[in-house]
């Protein structure tokens, strides 16, 4: 792996599951092993490796590694192949259900402007964080205010800098609901200032 300059290796194995080989820190060829444990009944295996191709590189993306020891890789994508295997015709993998394979993850989401923080706004982000296993920020983009918010990227960076939230989203909409509706949180928090009924995605 070393002579070539390659990070990972994937090998799936049919029924036997699949192999990820990577190099660790001192460029040693490590192995992870999962196998499948159940023994399914095949109805199509029809978009079987194109799902399991898609989870790989939205797993990358999300970790910026596939070797997570928050998320196993492989057992992310022995679900998916499993799920690919059972479902007539080619399985549709899109980032809705990818979350739901992450799971028994519990998903915390709160969305503000964030342009001017105070005490009061860190106090809830870290009541958030206490939540759940997973906080995401929906962040209001500049063109979805109509005031002056301040620089986008700049209150995205500022967020980040808290560490507090596991992903930090911009939407382009007056209102998140799109993607509450994307990431199916389990918690949705806002301030003492709303009502129940003013909470975007309650119903969901």
């Amino acid at each position: 792996m070393t002579k070539f300059d390659i990070s990972y290796i994937l090998n799936t194995l049919d029924k036997d599951g699949m192999v990820l080989y990577y190099q660790n820190e001192l460029e040693e060829t490590c192995l992870i092993n999962r196998a499948c444990a159940e023994n399914l009944e095949i109805v199509d295996v029809n978009g079987c490796g194109d799902a399991i191709i898609t989870a790989t590189a939205v797993f990358l993306q999300r970790n910026s590694s596939l070797v997570n020891k928050e998320e196993n890789l492989l057992d992310v994508l022995i679900e998916v192949g499993k799920l690919a295997v059972a479902t007539p015709g080619c399985y549709i993998l899109n980032s809705t259900n990818f979350t739901k394979l992450l799971r028994p993850r519990k998903i915390v989401f709160t969305n503000g402007c964030f342009d001017i923080v105070h005490v009061g706004h860190l106090k809830l982000l870290n009541f958030c964080r206490g939540l759940g296993d997973h906080f995401v920020i929906g962040i209001n983009s500049d063109s979805s205010i109509k005031l002056n918010k301040g620089d986008l990227q700049n209150r995205i960076r500022f967020l980040k800098g808290l560490k507090i939230a596991d992903e930090i989203i911009p939407f382009e909409e007056e209102t998140p609901i799109e993607m509450i509706k994307e990431i199916g949180p389990d918690v949705l928090v806002k301030g003492a200032d709303y009502s129940v009924e003013e909470v975007v995605g309650r119903e969901f």
